[in-house]
């Protein structure tokens, strides 16, 4: 059961959950290595924000999030 978080702001909703929504969010949105329960959850999205929109920034998004989500797939 994780805590519950707004994908708006990104801020705790004040609840518990076992949704996959959060699962998801919570993998993707959290740089790897810096979750402090569990060093090997997050993904390396946060290294593409800078990179212009290419189409090779676009195919190292797609795998950087199916390495985030393998866990749960």
């Amino acid at each position: 059961m994780d805590t519950l978080l707004d994908p708006r702001t990104g801020d705790y909703a004040g609840s518990s959950t076992n949704s996959l929504a959060n699962a998801v969010y919570l993998r993707l949105m959290t740089p790897l290595g810096r979750y402090w329960a569990d060093p090997k959850l997050g993904s390396r999205l946060h290294e593409l924000q800078r990179e212009k929109d290419l189409e090779h920034v676009a195919v190292l998004a797609r795998q950087y999030s199916e390495q985030a989500l393998e866990p749960i797939i």
